[in-house]
Parts: C-alpha cells; sequence; structure tokens
C-alpha cells in the first residue's frame, strides 16, 4: 500500500488541511485528543504493533494503556506542539517501516552505525525504549530553514522543547501520512529531525520519494537548506508508558 493509499484512509471527518501554516489547532480540545489518540491506536493495532516481540501484548491492551495517557497528556502545556503523538520507542525505526510499509530506508548502511539522540541537547535526551506519548509541531512553521539553525533555537530553549527524533518522525509519518501527500494537503512537505543526528554534521529527514508514492528516509548536512523541508520539534515532557503482560 502506497502513501496516498494509507493518506486516503484516514476518515474525511478527522483528515484536515494543513494549509499553509501547518499544525492541528483542534487537538487543544481534550474531547478531539482523545479521538485522535484512539485513531492512532487504532492504525498500531491494524498495523500489529501489539504483536512485536518488544511489545508482546493483546490488540486491546495496547489500546488501552495508550487511552489512558490522556488525561495526564492534556496536563502538559503544548503551545503550538498541536499534535499528539503515539510513538514506539523500544521498536527499531526500521523495523517499524517494515511493519507500516511504502516506506524505504534511504540512509547508507555505512552511516547507520553513526545515528544517535543529538549528543548537544542541553537535557541529555535519550529516546525511552518503551512506548510513549507526546505533542509534536510537524515542522510547517519553520520550512526553509537548516537544522543548525533551529538546533541553535532548541539549544536556547531547551527547558520547554527538544528536537523531534527518528522514532518520532516514524511515529509522525506512521499516524499523519496526509502531511506528505500533495493530494490531501496544501502544506505537504518533508519533516527534518534535529533530534537525531547521523555523525556530527547530519540529521535525517523524511521526504516523499520522486514518484510521489512512497516515502523515504534520507539523511542531508544540517546546514543545507530545504525549501521544501521544515524541522520538527516535540514538547519535552512525554508520557512514558512501561508495558507488562
Amino acid at each position: 500500500m502506497n502513501l496516498r493509499e494509507r493518506a486516503s484512509q484516514r476518515d474525511p471527518a478527522t483528515r484536515q488541511d494543513l494549509g499553509s501554516m501547518g499544525g492541528y489547532p483542534e487537538f487543544s480540545d481534550q474531547r478531539r485528543t482523545e479521538v485522535e489518540v484512539e485513531r492512532q491506536a487504532g492504525i498500531y493495532q491494524k498495523l500489529g504493533f501489539h504483536n512485536h516481540e518488544k511489545v508482546g501484548i493483546s490488540a486491546d491492551r495496547l489500546k488501552d494503556l495508550i487511552m489512558g495517557a490522556v488525561p495526564k497528556l492534556q496536563e502538559i502545556p503544548h503551545w503550538r506542539f498541536d499534535i499528539p503523538l503515539v510513538v514506539f520507542g523500544q521498536i527499531p525505526v526500521a523495523e517499524q517501516a517494515e511493519l507500516t510499509g511504502a516506506i524505504y530506508n534511504d540512509i547508507p548502511t555505512e552511516e547507520r552505525a553513526l545515528i544517535s539522540d543529538w549528543q548537544q541537547d542541553l537535557e541529555g535526551y535519550k529516546t525511552p525504549e518503551s512506548l510513549y506519548v507526546t505533542w509534536i509541531a510537524d515542522g510547517g512553521f519553520c520550512m526553509g530553514r537548516t537544522v543548525e539553525s533551529i538546533r541553535k533555537i532548541l539549544l536556547e530553549r531547551s527547558h520547554e522543547r527538544r528536537g523531534a527524533t527518528l522514532h518520532d518522525g516514524m511515529g509522525l509519518l506512521i499516524v499523519h501520512p496526509e502531511i506528505f501527500c500533495p493530494v490531501l494537503s496544501r502544506s505537504v512537505h518533508g519533516v527534518d529531525l534535529p533530534g537525531t543526528e547521523v555523525g556530527p554534521n547530519q540529521a535525517p529527514s523524511v521526504q516523499l520519494d520522486a514518484y510521489g508514492e512512497d516515502l523515504s528516509i534520507e539523511v542531508h548536512n544540517i546546514d543545507v537548506v530545504n525549501p521544501n523541508s521544515g524541522s520538527a520539534s516535540c514538547v519535552r515532557k512525554m508520557i512514558i508508558l512501561p508495558i507488562a503482560a
């Protein structure tokens, strides 16, 4: 199933056109946040994430666990970080791509060993090896800016926000594929991930492929401008959900 097919399967009543600036402000409403998080849980159930060896619980238990995080999620101040996001930090990104389909890892093999959380993060952020729920901004507000420039801003505001990581980016493209699909959104764009580094001078990015059908995870230099991409970022606080069978 390619990107367009996955994006078109979203319920038209919940699918939103990102417009020129991006964002989903309607999720600030508690009831709509519950509906959105439940929708995301349903996607992961259908993809079989609950059956992965690092999860290993029933589909119903997975949904209950995720939905139980909603009240605490709502208590987190999230400003313009307006998309609630469910992320499986314990499942390697490559394996999530296989479960999802239509996502290609174009990071050269020799560079994959260089992938790590951004080491200059002032709070020493490390991707939790667990299921977690957070708030994310998809990068629509900072298109055409280098990852390097966004990281400087993140350093100044490190107490409240962090750069989105490769795991966050995978979660975003799984539950909101329309961000990358020009048929469904006027503000289609690639998503740079400043919270992950590939060696000292590169960062990963999720991009629509040359055929406009599928997605690829690529790397590029942090000082190079891509006018069609924007760096995603997350609220520093998150709800970590340890899984007990």
